[in-house]
């Protein structure tokens, strides 16, 4: 099972003015509504009801509300929520950190955007860069002082001024006593797209970036700092291939609508950050347009299981997606499920993965083996629903004339050659059905009872006995399809796929 995961920009005001921000033009030039406190309460309770598991609350700054942000945390950790924060850190002072270290907070992401003054400054604004390493590091002390099990991460988004001695980052982190660093790549949009040209490198220089760090953490010059890139993994392949050096690989793969989805400062939630920008509203998604939706307005599954949601699932998955992605459309990693550059950039125009180019050239074949196992194989290895390995038990002749349940409402779905994957929206929990499993969904309906499902797959049968039809054989059959239809029913009611009609009573298994 995996946990639902929400990112919630808390709020829309800031005390800087990054000129990277992904969110500035939309928050601070054109302005957004804000919800009250109150309301935000209201959407934490939404979401514990809801069942998800954690949430990350960003801004803007979090740290800018004062008490009221510490107020919701608390709030939202009485309901069970894991709560973690993302900040610029400027806000950080002593009394602050106190109050972060006993909230109870998972852990902590602050941005550091160099190993220097001259990198941070640039982006952040003068006076910034070394109050930041202050904060960070008394947050640290602090931390280590009590005992706290409470985490602290660094980010880092790479960039022109800073890709030279990106490496450095490291060994900024270890001195500081971070736990992690994450290596971010630059977006395009907000103001980041206003200044793309001053801060987007070269392919060749982003491969130089990540080499450097490679060559810093093959030799073991992190001392245990975990390191997460947000690089593609076919660029590892070719750093592993041509320098022989290390790094760890990470799934850069889109969880929109799966198990993660976002909500922004005036309460509308999205499957993702990035739909939420304007450019994407009323584009449409199999038949389904994007439309925002609030959560003081529906409750989180009204919106969770919306259509647009629900098909963003299949619209992942589906490689026809990135049909037009170079080199993306023939790499075995889009193939088994390890990466994708974001299924969104599809709605626009064709899309050239330039570094991935440069690495092919190099790593020659990029298709990889037909026996690859996907992604979506590890999954299901051990959670298919196959009817002929589906244990066996006696229907009584009453079950196998009740109707049968119906479908759940929200419940995705693809097909995966001649299978189906499904993916219930409740406990995010991936289940396959071979054909015959895929035959009893398709006729699950609310209208056919056990046995209408049986007739229907004797019938198939037919052909496959008629040189043995005998009335015994038929018998023998019929009660056998009954046996293993009924059961097949109720795993698919256990994995929470579908549901029982008001008017029927889910019988007890004998």
């Amino acid at each position: 099972m995996i946990p639902k995961y929400i990112k919630w920009d808390i709020t829309c005001r800031c005390n800087l003015r990054c000129i990277h921000c992904s969110v500035g033009k939309e928050y601070f030039n054109d302005g957004i509504e804000e919800i009250s406190v109150d309301q935000k309460l209201m959407i934490v309770d939404k979401m514990a009801d809801a069942g998800v598991a954690g949430i990350s609350l960003l801004g803007g700054e979090p740290l800018i509300m004062g008490d009221d942000f510490f107020y919701i945390i608390q709030h939202a950790i009485s309901k069970g929520l894991k709560v973690s924060f993302v900040t610029n850190g400027i806000l950080l002072s002593s009394r602050i950190i106190k109050r972060v270290v006993d909230s109870g907070i998972d852990h902590v992401t602050i941005s550091v955007d160099g190993p220097d003054k001259t990198c941070h400054e640039f982006i952040r604004g003068k006076g910034t860069f070394e109050k930041l390493i202050r904060n960070i590091t008394e947050l640290t002390a602090q931390i280590a002082e009590k005992e706290s099990p409470l985490k602290v991460n660094v980010n880092t988004v790479l960039n022109r001024i800073n890709y030279l001695d990106i490496d450095k980052m490291i060994d900024l982190c270890v001195q500081m006593g971070a736990n992690r660093w994450t290596l971010l790549c630059l977006g395009s949009i907000g103001y980041a797209g206003d200044n793309f040209e001053c801060l987007a490198i070269a392919p060749d220089d982003e491969l130089d970036a990540v080499r450097r760090v490679a060559q810093r953490y093959s030799f073991g010059h992190h001392n245990g700092l975990n390191i997460t890139l947000q690089v593609y993994p076919l660029v590892i392949d070719y750093i592993e291939m041509k320098y022989n050096l290390k790094l760890p690989k990470s799934r850069i793969c889109c969880n929109a609508s799966i198990n993660f989805g976002f909500i922004g400062p005036d309460g509308n939630m999205y499957p993702c950050d990035r739909i939420s920008n304007e450019h994407y509203i009323g584009y449409d998604i199999y038949g389904a347009p994007i439309t925002p939706m609030s959560l003081i307005d529906h409750s989180f599954y009204e919106i969770w299981n919306s259509d647009y949601y629900t098909n963003m699932f299949k619209f992942i998955l589906n490689n026809d997606t990135y049909k037009n992605y170079h080199p993306c459309n023939h790499c075995k990693y889009l193939k088994n499920g390890y990466c994708n550059p974001c299924p969104l950039y599809s709605l626009d125009s064709n899309v050239d993965v330039k570094i991935c180019r440069i690495v092919e050239k190099e790593l020659g074949d990029i298709s990889g083996s037909e026996e690859d196992m996907s992604l979506l194989d590890e999954l299901l290895s051990n959670k298919n629903l196959l009817l002929e390995k589906t244990s066996k038990f006696s229907a009584k002749s009453e079950m196998v004339h009740l109707k049968v349940p119906i479908k759940m409402w929200g419940v995705r779905s693809f097909e995966k050659g001649e299978n189906l994957i499904l993916l219930s929206p409740y406990d995010v929990n991936y289940s396959g059905l071979n054909m015959s499993g895929k035959l009893i969904w398709d006729l699950i309906n609310g209208e056919n009872t056990v046995q209408d499902i049986s007739d229907v797959i004797i019938e198939m049968a037919a052909e496959a006995v008629k040189n043995v039809s005998s009335p015994i054989v038929e018998d023998e059959l019929r009660k056998e399809l009954n046996e293993k239809v009924l059961f097949f029913i109720y795993n698919l009611y256990d994995l929470g796929l579908i549901s029982w009609k008001s008017n029927c009573v889910r019988p007890t298994p004998p």
